[in-house]
């Protein structure tokens, strides 16, 4: 969603806001007072964007990839902390074996020995 947001932006302020900004204050000489109405539309603009995305949005599917992306950065985690062990010998296999038994535990919800 952070792209969304970020394109959101750039659309809103640098394709639309400054042109037309730009058109009212100096092209038809509307000043400093100018300035200051039409650079509040794109902002309106924007925000009424993002609330259609904000309601739009499944939620319940974002919630699984975060889930997912935890369970794959938990597991990696472990796993290079077991391999760093095997290959220095500075995690001592009862601390190896205690990672991977709290990554089980983790997992499984406490359904692995």
């Amino acid at each position: 969603m952070q792209w969304t947001l970020g394109a959101i932006n750039f659309f809103f302020l640098w394709i639309f806001g400054i042109p037309v900004t730009y058109y009212f204050a100096l092209v038809l000489g509307g000043g400093l007072g100018s300035v200051w109405t039409w650079i509040n539309v794109p902002y309106t603009c924007m925000n009424i964007a993002l609330i259609i995305i904000f309601i739009t949005a499944d939620w319940q599917d974002v919630h699984q990839k975060i889930i997912e992306r935890e369970e794959a950065g938990t597991a990696l985690d472990v796993e290079t902390q077991l391999e760093k062990g095997k290959q220095s010998d500075d995690v001592p296999l009862e601390k190896q074996e205690l990672l991977m038994a709290e990554w089980k535990r983790d997992s499984y919800g406490g359904l692995a020995s």
